[in-house]
């Protein structure tokens, strides 16, 4: 039984809504897990009904998880805010970096070349690593979560790793991200950005919860 609690935790886990949508839907899904076990005598639920992320997406393309395609203009403004979090994270953290350098004796010279291994990979993660970690993990961003909007699969279950480094590449440079989007629009992609569309990903406002 620990087995199979472990395996409707790791479909939950892929579902990213509020229980009261999905309660029902894990305890049928129990069900019918205990009803193949039996009827085939595999005890493992991974080999007797599947790997919990492409039963999680079989289950979630059939739901109304009560979420629409959120528009480029929430999506701007989510985008904005995510921006100042990124600026003043990596204001304090070059602030930081020179007060200590200063305090260890570097000179100017030293100082310059060391911030380009230092800051330079601290920026590319604050600008790059900010999005891809904070939608693979949470869903959203806080901009996002501030607006009630999530990021997922176009099944509608969370996205995976390759999914978040996809979608992401084109948010290293505003410009980029810029084309990204008007292709997208030009395209009549329903607000799916060029990279969304590469990655099968979908950002969504929530409506009902």
């Amino acid at each position: 039984m620990e087995l199979i609690d472990d395996y409707i935790q790791e479909v939950n886990i892929w579902l990213p809504y509020p229980m009261n949508l999905k309660s029902k839907i894990l305890e049928n899904l129990k069900s019918d897990i205990l009803e193949t076990i039996k009827d085939t005598g595999e005890k493992n639920p991974v080999l007797a009904f599947g790997d919990p992320y492409h039963v999680a997406k079989s289950i979630s393309k059939g739901q109304d998880w009560g979420t629409i395609r959120a528009d480029y203009g929430t999506r701007f403004w989510a985008y904005l805010f995510d921006q100042v979090i990124i600026f003043l994270g990596m204001l304090i953290g070059i602030y930081l970096y020179i007060s200590i350098s200063l305090r260890s004796g570097f000179n100017s010279l030293s100082l310059f070349f060391t911030a380009f291994f230092v800051l330079l990979p601290y920026t590319l993660f604050w600008i790059y690593g900010y999005f891809v970690i904070l939608e693979k993990i949470f869903a959203a961003t806080p901009g996002k979560r501030l607006l009630g909007l999530s990021v997922c699969d176009e099944s509608g279950v969370r996205i995976t790793w390759l999914q978040a480094i996809i979608r992401n590449i084109t948010k290293f440079e505003t410009t980029l991200l810029l084309l990204d989007t008007i292709i997208a629009h030009y395209k009549k992609t329903n607000y799916q950005r060029l990279m969304d569309t590469v990655a099968k990903t979908i950002v969504v406002r929530r409506i009902n919860f």
